[in-house]
């Protein structure tokens, strides 16, 4: 789920990773390229602002018409790719900008924390390897 009050529709489940990478605290779902809008669908687009992500081609024109058919009491809008890029992940790989905007994204940075407790001592290998040889030799007698 999304922690906004959005919905990405996409097309393949690249294209839902490569959205969610730009919009974090949305929800995205990827149709796997049914062309078209099911029923099933508007449990998870009740009262959410819809934004219908699909490919930037004849087959994503024809979803976005259709979906606009099926649920059109729905606030949507499009959201596509800009020119010249087939889809967002297209988009994303072809775009160092876009590349640059994601990885510096504070959302997806974690702060890694150290424990600095003190470690107990371990046995190194020698006393390891005493050991497992003493406990070896006490089943040969």
């Amino acid at each position: 789920g999304g922690k906004d009050n959005k919905v990405y529709i996409c097309e393949a489940p690249i294209d839902a990773l490569t959205i969610k990478a730009f919009n974090p605290y949305s929800s995205v779902i990827a149709t796997g390229g049914n062309s078209t809008p099911t029923p099933a669908l508007a449990e998870y687009i009740k009262d959410k602002e819809v934004y219908l992500a699909y490919d930037n081609d004849r087959a994503g024109n024809l979803f976005i018409e259709k979906f606009a058919n099926h649920f059109p009491e729905l606030k949507q809008e499009t959201y596509l790719p800009p020119v010249g890029h087939k889809d967002w992940n297209d988009y994303l790989q072809n775009n160092q900008d876009a590349q640059m905007k994601v990885s510096n994204m504070p959302e997806w940075k974690q702060e890694i924390k150290i424990d600095k407790a003190p470690l107990e001592k371990k046995e190194n290998s020698l006393e390891v390897q005493k050991k497992t040889n003493e406990f070896e030799q006490g089943f040969s007698k």
